[in-house]
């Protein structure tokens, strides 16, 4: 039994998220009956990360084990040809058998876009956000993000880990005109954490939050959390690591 791995990118405006589930479509549902259809086989995608609803993946990677008789390099386009418009296969090939696309993963970078103002151009790829804020505040904010940090105060509560650390790389906010870009990497992140972090900073620089209370959160001293996660449409899942 071969063991290949996709590489692929799509806009998760249509959909649930990546990973399959009963309430909603999701990518890997698509693509699995995609791959069903090719190999007559039942196929379980391993994907390298899960997605919210809405967010999407400029560089996202799963495998799956085969026993079809078809090229590892040939995947790609027969796959293509069965899938929507907004779901991309850009290179695939036979790896490793003991090969995970999600335990493998040393590191991974997101992109957050926030666009201040309106635009019929930009819904559904930025967050079209209303507020007006303080820009000089935010890259004050992010100097407190790389290193080993507990971020238990920016997810979902009920996804509370045994361990909620991540080690962030750099983090950094870039400003184009009325365009504004959080770049993020780490070795993992809690569910919707880079939301969450991208919410609260706005909510600072908006002068809704205080420094005081950003920076308790990012240390644990108190019970305090991050409350409105950023919206997902701006979150784009850029690059995957791999050693």
């Amino acid at each position: 039994m071969r063991n290949i791995l996709l590489q692929l990118a799509f806009v998760g405006t249509n959909y649930s998220g990546w990973q399959r589930q009963t309430n909603g479509l999701a990518v890997q549902e698509v693509i699995e009956n995609a791959l069903a259809e090719i190999t007559g086989e039942k196929i379980a995608l391993t994907g390298c990360s899960r997605t919210d609803a809405g967010v999407h993946a400029e560089q996202f990677f799963a495998n799956f084990r085969t026993n079809a008789s078809l090229p590892a390099d040939r995947f790609r386009l027969a796959l293509q040809s069965k899938l929507p418009h907004d779901i991309m296969v850009t290179k695939s090939r036979q790896v490793a058998a003991g090969f995970n696309a999600r335990r493998a993963a040393l590191e991974k970078s997101y992109r957050y876009q926030i666009y201040f103002g309106k635009s019929p151009f930009l819904v559904d790829r930025w967050w079209l956000c209303p507020q007006v804020i303080d820009f000089r505040v935010l890259p004050k904010l992010t100097e407190m993000l790389p290193g080993d940090h507990d971020f238990s105060g920016f997810c979902v509560r009920k996804s509370l880990k045994h361990s909620n650390h991540c080690l962030i790389k750099q983090a950094t906010w870039r400003k184009d005109g009325r365009k504004l870009y959080f770049q993020i990497t780490g070795n993992r992140f809690l569910h919707r954490m880079i939301r969450f972090l991208v919410g609260a900073q706005i909510e600072v620089a908006a002068g809704k939050m205080s420094k005081t209370e950003w920076e308790n959160i990012i240390l644990n001293q108190s019970e305090s959390r991050a409350k409105y996660p950023a919206p997902p449409d701006g979150l784009y899942l850029t690059r995957v690591k791999y050693s």
